[in-house]
């Protein structure tokens, strides 16, 4: 039973709540430097087979998926890296097993 005690705490739970989700939706800047990044990774011939995902927070560019190699991984840093507007890139990207 909810009684008025609750109250307040249940409006500082709805405003968490509003806050978070206000967090969670990328800025029109942000989602314009992760279309960038996203482009920029298609468009190369080295990264062609492989399956990096793009995600920006407050100009942080995280790229995560699958690689081929650690020099692809440098490729995909420095491609995102150059996007204007990137303040910094952290690359979770995992290789690839090998198929034996």
């Amino acid at each position: 039973m909810i009684t008025a005690r609750h109250l307040p705490v249940l409006a500082a739970a709805a405003i968490l709540c509003a806050a978070l989700a206000a967090c969670a939706t990328p800025s029109p800047e942000d989602r314009a430097i992760g279309a960038e990044v996203e482009s920029r990774l298609a468009d190369s011939s080295a990264l062609a087979d492989d399956q990096i995902s793009v995600q920006v927070r407050n100009h942080v560019v995280y790229l995560s998926g699958l690689v081929d190699t650690t020099g692809e991984q440098g490729i995909a840093e420095s491609i995102a890296q150059d996007v204007p507007g990137v303040a910094k890139v952290i690359d979770s990207t995992q290789m690839r097993a090998a198929n034996y």
